[in-house]
């Protein structure tokens, strides 16, 4: 470890001690050793190991992100899942894990905020309609799974962890206020892919009709925030309709001076990163795409009623 990286480090852990507690009394506890070892590493004499550091970075709440970008400014750290090496199962669920985890810490915060652009539904968005989430679920399991040829999405059955985990997802992530671009074709786009296992007969009509049944709830909350500005527990949303294709999702979030900033592979997997130049180029483009998009939230209602009677229509046919 060269005497940069040392420097940072250090800064970053003291800075981060609770200004009631000694450095060196701290460190003993935490990392189980002699004042003499926790003295020889403030000093820079020797490094931390990289063991030590996780371990003070959940300890202290930082991410080893920020030390990476104070050491090397140009670069940033991305995170991805790699769980679906053990299987699509433990992948999604741990997926569903750490979106709940991220919630619980952004609904403690004083502050939160999350801006989104969107070309189809996120599973994020699904959460509170069980039919519909069932399906998202479905579609992971059938693209990433060795399943038989006619594996049917009656098959599949979310464990009772899973659905407690959505229920208590779907409780926070409808607390926190987010502004959304939808790209038009956002509904048609997850139709389509419905229609797909539909058509090859892997879904029912019954089971069709049952996630139709959702995406209807859906469009009619969508249709409350519309009107009012907020969700039903009353969280303001704000909601603008783009004018171009929105070429994938993303979302940035803020809170409490923390950033999260998310970039969909595909339409079901993202990788992410808490850099803060990161985040900035991210809402910068999230901003240039109002240049081509209206607020429809508490306003054009025309243009309102223009987009739910072309996603009712889409449903109909459907």
């Amino acid at each position: 470890m060269d005497n940069k990286l040392k420097e940072i480090l250090i800064k970053k852990i003291l800075d981060n001690i609770p200004t009631n507690v000694k450095p060196v009394n701290y460190l003993t506890d935490i990392l189980d050793m002699g004042k003499e070892s926790v003295y020889r590493r403030l000093n820079g004499q020797i490094g931390f190991t990289l063991a030590e550091i996780v371990k003070l970075s959940t300890e202290l709440n930082f991410s080893l992100n920020e030390i990476h970008s104070e050491y090397d400014n140009n670069l940033a750290v991305f995170e991805f899942y790699k769980d679906r090496l053990n299987g699509p199962e433990q992948s999604f669920y741990t997926l569903l894990q750490s979106f709940y985890d991220r919630m619980i810490t952004v609904y403690g915060a004083d502050q939160s905020h999350t801006d989104m652009a969107i070309n189809r539904l996120l599973g994020s968005l699904a959460l509170q309609y069980d039919y519909l989430y069932k399906f998202v679920y479905y579609k992971w399991i059938h693209q990433f799974d060795k399943v038989p040829l006619n594996y049917y999405y009656r098959d599949l059955e979310l464990s009772s962890d899973m659905i407690s985990m959505v229920k208590k997802g779907t409780y926070y992530q409808q607390r926190l206020s987010k502004t959304i671009i939808l790209d038009e074709n956002t509904l048609y786009n997850t139709i389509q892919e419905i229609k797909y296992y539909r058509d090859r007969g892997l879904i029912d009509d019954e089971e069709a009709l049952l996630i139709k049944g959702d995406l209807i709830k859906l469009l009619g909350n969508l249709e409350f925030v519309l009107n009012t500005g907020k969700n039903h527990v009353g969280t303001s949303w704000e909601i603008y309709l783009c004018s171009i294709d929105v070429c994938s999702n993303a979302t940035c979030l803020n809170y409490d001076g923390q950033v999260s900033s998310s970039f969909w592979l595909h339409s079901d997997g993202a990788i992410n990163t808490s850099d803060h130049q990161i985040y900035n180029l991210q809402m910068e483009w999230i901003d240039s795409l109002k240049k081509y998009s209206t607020l429809i939230t508490k306003s054009n209602q025309k243009m309102q009623a223009d987009f739910l009677n072309r996603q009712y229509k889409l449903l109909e046919e459907f």
